[in-house]
């Protein structure tokens, strides 16, 4: 599991040249973001490495070719996996490069269909993990100027949204002479002109257009896909949905939920799931339960999900960490979800379209009847979702009045979390809870230097170095700070603390978070040493 960004070119068609501009655009981006990358060393004959602020760089990796690399940010030192961009096009030919058929990149991306000519030719130059951590929506701004500048040849795809194309656009527009528009993937127009300018046969258009958009599907998706497409083509679509799951799976209730509050029509859902002879044939009971069981005849509820994706959530420019996606699926795999449907439909208009569609197979205003007086009995008939949604004191309201405290309690202070030290300056104001934590812990690395501290005393230079080099083992410290500890490796009353940080369990997250934070600003380590020595 991983959160990717992927960018696939066809090198074929770039111009050299022209590509050479385009990488000292990106020089231009990587000059106004504190991109991470991680140099090799080697001192007193033994290898290490540090930290820099990502650069263009000769003979990258070996391969004869200049080009940057990046790992992650400087600022928090979170790490993605590797992020390379060379700066001449031939980089990306090698010997026995497929040619390149024509297709269009779009398809690229598809998964196999029937009919669609898939991209030759296509190399996909990024695909390694952000896993969400700072630096995503920073390469993405990188991924947009490359796909913006070459339309016919680049595409950026993954775990990205519409509001995270949006964000990263206008990061990157203020420092380009010529600015970039979103991927045509975030435009839904300039994405349907393209479907159907690609060779995507008619049939396969709309469910094309479904896997490409980054945008959310909403009410407003929902209204252009119905200009711009039949009732039977979209109907269509979701019988070939439906049909690929029982009424009581998930993977149902996703789609019907989809199905909804994109807006399309009620009385061709029950067409659908229910009357026709291509599609679900389900029972109008178990329909109508899982219809009542949405809320879809309630206007005002609560709508809010803890398991919808960051990518679903299309239109809002949040980025998940790997964290907290992987609590979003497992939520969503124990039946966290909220069922509630953000749409409304009237329930004297349900009870109208289901007794025409399927009215002949059974009772329809006595059935809805009964289901009702059974909800407003058994509530959700589901604790979790009552706990969690329905509720009058559900845990999401709750969260909301907790949410809206501590984001008035977190503005009174600069510094709120052991994250944010990386913005510590003496003087600042910081959580009195956060301080208090970190002075104890202060207070404990004192205590282990007084133990095991004249261990160290007696070694020598070369010694004490290469102690350093040899125990770096989960944390890559920058480049100024192996050059305040080979510069003041003999300074027995600095390089204490040095040495203590050392010796914190890094293998646990709390220990390595504490370390990570205050090697990535000296100034926060320095201060709260000298603060509580002698204390």
């Amino acid at each position: 599991m991983g959160i990717f960004i992927d960018l696939k070119i066809i090198p074929q068609r770039i111009a050299p040249d022209k590509w050479k501009k385009v990488y000292q655009e990106t020089l231009h981006l990587i000059d106004h973001y504190a991109f991470m990358d991680r140099i090799e060393a080697v001192r007193n004959g033994l290898p290490y490495s540090f930290s820099a602020r990502t650069k263009d760089r000769e003979n990258l990796f070996g391969t004869g070719y200049h080009g940057w690399n990046s790992i992650g940010d400087l600022r928090t030192g979170e790490n993605t996996e590797n992020y390379v961009l060379y700066g001449d096009i031939h980089a990306y030919l090698p010997d026995g490069q497929t040619k390149d058929n024509g297709a269009d990149i779009l398809c690229a991306v598809l998964p196999d269909m029937d009919d669609i000519i898939k991209t030759s030719g296509c190399i996909n130059i990024w695909g390694n993990k952000t896993q969400g951590e700072d630096s995503h929506i920073y390469l993405l701004a990188v991924a947009c100027l490359i796909t913006d500048r070459f339309p016919e040849a680049a595409m950026v795809s993954g775990d990205i949204s519409a509001g995270q194309c949006r964000k990263a656009v206008a990061w990157a527009n203020q420092y380009l002479d010529t600015p970039i528009g979103l991927p045509v993937t975030a435009v839904r127009e300039k994405l349907l002109m393209r479907v159907r300018q690609s060779g995507i046969p008619g049939d396969k258009q709309l469910e094309a257009f479904y896997l490409l958009t980054l945008e959310a599907k909403d009410a407003g998706l929902g209204a252009f896909v119905r200009r711009e497409f039949s009732a039977e083509e979209i109907a269509q679509r979701y019988r070939e949905c439906f049909t690929r799951f029982q009424i009581d799976q998930h993977g149902f209730s996703a789609y019907m939920k989809e199905y909804l509050e994109m807006g399309y029509d009620f009385k061709e859902l029950c067409r659908i799931v229910v009357e026709s002879p291509k599609g679900m044939q389900a029972g109008p009971e178990e329909f109508l339960h899982k219809i009542i069981e949405s809320k879809l005849h309630i206007k005002s509820k609560e709508t809010f999900d803890y398991t919808k994706l960051s990518t679903e959530n299309a239109d809002c420019g949040e980025v998940d960490n790997i964290q907290k996606m992987f609590a979003k699926v497992m939520g969503r795999l124990c039946g966290a979800g909220n069922r509630n449907v953000n749409a409304f439909y009237p329930l004297e208009k349900i009870v109208e379209d289901s007794q025409e569609v399927f009215g002949s197979q059974c009772d329809v205003p006595s059935l809805i009847e009964s289901l009702l007086k059974e909800s407003e009995e058994n509530g959700s008939g589901d604790i979790l979702q009552s706990v969690l949604y329905d509720d009058a004191d559900s845990v999401c309201r709750q969260d909301d009045l907790r949410k809206n405290r501590k984001a008035c309690e977190e503005e009174k202070y600069d510094i709120n979390s052991y994250r944010e030290l990386a913005d510590f300056i003496p003087g600042c104001r910081m959580k009195p809870e956060l301080e208090a934590d970190i002075i104890k812990n202060f207070r404990m690395l004192h205590q282990f230097a007084q133990e095991e501290y004249e261990e160290f005393r007696v070694l020598d230079r070369v010694q004490r170095e290469n102690f350093f080099i040899r125990n770096n083992q989960d944390i890559l410290l920058h480049k100024s700070v192996w050059d305040i500890i080979f510069g003041r490796v003999m300074d027995d009353a600095y390089i204490e603390r040095i040495y203590s940080l050392f010796h914190v369990n890094c293998a646990k997250k709390d220990g390595y978070n504490f370390c990570r934070n205050l090697f990535a600003n000296i100034q926060a380590l320095d201060y709260y040493w000298d603060r509580t020595k002698d204390v």
